[in-house]
């Protein structure tokens, strides 16, 4: 009987031999785990685009057995922000951090294993009102009770991200 090693994509040779010197080799060629599938999933949907803030993906990678040997690689991208502290598997789940970029948008974040791949989008938002700037137009009225202008305000966060419509400000 041969028990398999734990090296993966490679070719072991066994060896039979006689008493007699005749002797047969045959080789076996050893696979890591074949993914069936990768989950991705983030621990919020949005995370304020301050370059700071950040959120947990999570990555469940299963093989065709049902189960994935711990610190089984898995590759991550992301269209926004930054990845760190990127992990292999441990009980079938990766990890990483996603942090924000200082723009608002979306971060599509793709995980990779096996040649199996999902990805989960992450929303950056602004953060509280910082700045407030009022406008007039026109900016000169006849004061007769009847003459209008158009009062625009525009809010923005430390970032200079449009905060979201409806947000209160005192």
């Amino acid at each position: 009987t041969y028990r398999a090693s734990t090296a993966q994509d490679t070719t072991e040779t066994v060896t039979a031999q006689t008493a007699n010197g005749v002797s047969q080799t045959v080789d076996i060629t050893l696979t890591g785990p074949r993914v069936k599938s990768v989950t991705v999933s983030s621990g919020s949907p949005n995370v304020i685009a301050d370059g700071a803030s950040y959120t947990q993906i999570f990555v469940t990678v299963e093989d065709t057995s049902g189960a994935v040997p711990d610190g089984t690689a898995v590759a991550f991208t992301t269209t926004a922000g930054t990845l760190s502290l990127v992990t292999t598997t441990s009980d079938g789940v990766a990890t990483a951090r996603l942090t924000s970029s200082t723009n608002r948008g979306n971060a599509t974040v793709t995980a990779t294993s096996g040649g199996m791949s999902d990805y989960v989008v992450v929303e950056f938002v602004a953060g509280p009102p910082e700045k407030v700037s009022v406008s007039a137009n026109p900016g000169n009225l006849t004061a007769n009770g009847t003459s209008t202008s158009t009062i625009t305000v525009t809010v923005l966060d430390v970032n200079d991200n449009p905060v979201a419509d409806g947000s209160t400000l005192t």
